[in-house]
């Protein structure tokens, strides 16, 4: 694991102890070369120094109910100048589907996996076919007001949003404008897969064709 990447995992594990101990607590960002500072962080410095040194990096610092991540992929995907890895985005997915089950929130959010399919040129959609079978299990897709497929091409990570309830298809992307060849391809190529998806394994089509598509207004950083 890069030094960095440490550096970030020492936080993001004090950030667990502080919650684990009911500690509040408080940050605050200096320069991009400085340290994050959290308060109360004193009385654990000790002892996250200590686990943090003793660790296996490769050891499982996160399973949500079989989707794990380790050590050195949120580590180094916390870093500065590295690419948040797949893990960590199918945690949080897995995890805002834990916090309040689809049956509730009306929402799907899937793995990565699926974009990859969507925007690949292979013709086997049986790994999609698995994906919304599962999340139907639960809640069949035509009754969702929201599916969520987080998208990584070329390096780059951005969301794309089917809003079924509203009859749009939203994409949230933090560098990238909508008229960027980059997301004049993606968009397209994502709209169609989906739709390609959803009458193979779905069948009942809520009219795609006349669904909007809109870029939500997100900061822009510069930091690719």
């Amino acid at each position: 694991m890069t030094t960095a990447g440490l550096i970030i995992l020492k936080h993001c594990l004090s950030i667990l102890c502080c919650k684990s101990l009911h500690v509040d607590f408080h940050f605050r960002c200096f320069q991009e070369t400085e340290d994050v500072v959290f308060v109360k962080e004193v009385n654990l410095k000790d002892k996250l120094n200590k686990v943090c040194n003793s660790i296996d990096v490769m050891s499982v610092v996160v399973d949500l109910g079989g989707c794990s991540l380790k050590y050195f992929a949120l580590g180094d995907s916390m870093a500065l100048g590295k690419q948040v890895c797949s893990f960590v985005i199918n945690c949080l997915c897995r995890k805002f589907f834990m916090d309040e089950r689809p049956t509730v929130s009306r929402k799907h959010y899937f793995v990565s996996s699926i974009s990859e399919v969507f925007m690949s040129d292979l013709p086997d959609y049986s790994y999609v076919e698995k994906c919304f079978s599962g999340a139907a299990s639960v809640l069949i897709l035509p009754l969702c007001d929201e599916l969520f497929f987080p998208v990584l091409h070329g390096k780059h990570w951005f969301l794309f949003v089917v809003d079924l309830k509203n009859k749009m298809f939203i994409i949230l992307d933090w560098y990238y404008s909508k008229d960027d060849g980059f997301c004049v391809y993606t968009r397209n190529k994502l709209k169609k897969s989906f739709c390609h998806a959803w009458a193979m394994y779905v069948g009942l089509d809520p009219g795609f064709n006349n669904f909007r598509t809109c870029y939500a207004h997100v900061p822009k950083q510069a930091n690719q």
